[in-house]
C-alpha cells in the first residue's frame, strides 16, 4: 500500500485538469487556496516539499493504523529513499536514491479469518485519511488566513491530498507497475481472480512469518500452489517456497526446476525481489548444482547490503567466497549467519541445514593441513 502509486500521464493530466478548472472556476475560496502557493524563495519551496511529505505520511498512516488495528503483520515501510524492513524481531534500513517521492507500507494479514473484508478496509482507509487530512487543512486555511510560510504549507498540503485522493479514485489498469488503492479495491470487491492471486500471495508469505520450516508445509496448500499462474510477483514467490520445500525434503531435481522458475519470473519483478532471487539461485549453484562459474555470473549483479534478513545476507556473501575460490574466508560469514539467526522459530532449521552444507564443503575444498580463517572480510 503505497502513496502516489503508478502517477502515469493520463491520471496525472485529470488530476491537472480538474485542479485547472478549480482554480479558474471554482468558488473563491477555493481560488485563495490554490493562488496562495508560492516557489519564489528556498522557504516556499521547503513549504512546499515539507506539505508533500505530510501528505504522504498522513495516506500511508490511514493504511498502517488500520492495518495495526487489524491484526496485520508489518514487514516493512519505506519514506523516499529510505527503507525500513523487519522480520521475526530483526530489523535493517536500506538506502535507495531510485525512489525518492516513495511512501508506503507493507502488512500482511496475520489470519485468513475475514481476509477479503478486512484488505477492503486497509486499502479504503488510506484514502479515507487523504480525504480528511484535506478537509481539515482547508478548514485550517478558510477562518484564520494564514500568512507566509504557513500559508503556503497548508495550501499546498490542501491541494497535495486533492490530488492523491482523486488519483487513488481512479484505477490505474492491469499495466501498471504497482496497483493502485481504487484498483486493489475493485479487485477485492469484486472477488475476482486478482483477488485470489493476493489471497495465495498472502498465505505463501504467510509461511514465513509464521516461521514453519519448508518440509512442514501443507501438502493440500503446495499443491495449489504449484497449479496457480498469476503475475509476476506471485509465480516468483510460488516458485521460491516450492523451491525451498523441495530442497528441504532433499528432491533437487524439483528443486532445481523451480528454482529456474523464480529467476525467470523476477525478471519481472521489481529490482529488490530479483536481487534476492538472483542471491538465492547463486547459493543453489554453489550447493547442490556444483557451478562457481553461474555463481558467480549470479552473484556479480547481487547487492549484498540489501538483502534481508541478515542471516540470508551473511549465508550469500559464503556462497560467493565459495564460488571464487576463498573457502578459507566462509566459515567467518557463518559464524557471522549463525549468530543472526533468531532463536525459537523452526523455519531457521532449514537455514541452519544450508549453513552446514556451505561450511562442510567450504572445509572440502581446502588443502590438506590448512586451518580456516575467521577473520571477517568484505566482499
Amino acid at each position: 500500500m503505497a502513496a502516489l502509486l503508478s502517477l502515469n500521464a493520463s491520471l496525472l493530466a485529470i488530476a491537472l485538469a480538474v485542479g485547472v478548472l478549480l482554480q479558474s472556476f471554482g468558488p473563491r475560496w477555493v481560488q485563495s487556496i490554490f493562488s496562495a502557493v508560492s516557489l519564489d524563495s528556498p522557504r516556499d519551496v521547503a513549504a512546499v516539499l515539507a506539505s508533500l511529505a505530510a501528505a504522504m505520511v498522513l495516506h500511508e498512516l490511514g493504511h498502517l493504523i488500520t492495518a495495526i488495528t487489524l491484526n496485520f503483520e508489518i514487514l516493512g515501510a519505506s519514506f523516499g529513499p529510505f527503507r525500513l524492513q523487519r522480520l521475526h524481531g530483526k530489523q535493517a534500513v536500506h538506502l535507495s536514491g531510485k525512489r525518492l517521492f516513495d511512501c508506503s507500507v507493507s502488512a500482511l494479514p496475520r489470519s485468513m479469518e475475514y481476509w477479503r473484508a478486512r484488505m477492503m478496509l486497509v486499502v479504503a482507509s488510506g484514502p479515507a485519511a487523504t480525504l480528511l487530512a484535506g478537509v481539515l487543512s482547508v478548514c485550517a486555511l478558510v477562518p484564520g488566513e494564514p500568512r507566509g510560510w504557513a500559508a503556503i504549507f497548508w495550501s499546498s498540503f490542501a491541494q497535495f491530498n486533492f490530488f492523491i485522493f482523486l488519483l487513488g479514485l481512479i484505477p490505474n489498469g492491469n499495466k501498471a507497475l504497482l496497483r493502485n488503492d481504487a484498483t486493489l479495491f475493485l479487485a477485492l470487491k469484486r472477488n475476482a481472480q486478482e483477488a485470489q492471486e493476493m489471497r495465495l500471495y498472502h498465505q505463501a508469505a504467510q509461511l514465513t512469518i509464521a516461521g514453519l520450516r519448508p518440509c512442514d508445509y501443507s501438502g493440500r496448500f503446495l499443491r495449489e500452489l504449484a497449479e496457480w499462474t498469476g503475475g509476476a510477483d506471485t509465480n516468483m514467490l510460488i516458485a521460491k517456497t516450492m523451491t525451498e520445500w523441495a530442497i528441504d525434503c532433499g528432491d533437487l531435481s524439483l528443486a532445481d526446476v523451480w528454482d529456474r522458475q523464480a529467476l525467470a519470473q523476477s525478471l519481472n519483478c521489481e529490482p529488490r525481489q530479483r536481487n534476492s532471487v538472483l542471491a538465492a539461485s547463486a547459493c543453489f549453484d554453489v550447493l547442490f548444482r556444483n557451478d562457481p562459474a553461474a555463481a558467480r555470473a549470479k552473484f556479480a549483479e547481487v547487492k549484498f547490503d540489501s538483502l534481508f534478513p541478515p542471516s540470508f545476507s551473511y549465508r550469500a556473501r559464503a556462497a560467493c567466497l565459495l564460488a571464487g575460490g576463498g573457502a578459507a574466508r566462509v566459515p567467518a560469514q557463518i559464524i557471522r549467519a549463525q549468530y543472526a539467526l533468531p532463536l525459537g522459530i523452526n523455519y531457521y532449521n532449514f537455514e541452519r541445514m544450508l549453513l552446514e552444507k556451505l561450511h562442510l564443503k567450504a572445509l572440502s575444498l581446502l588443502p590438506a593441513g590448512q586451518t580456516t580463517c575467521c577473520t571477517s572480510h568484505a566482499i
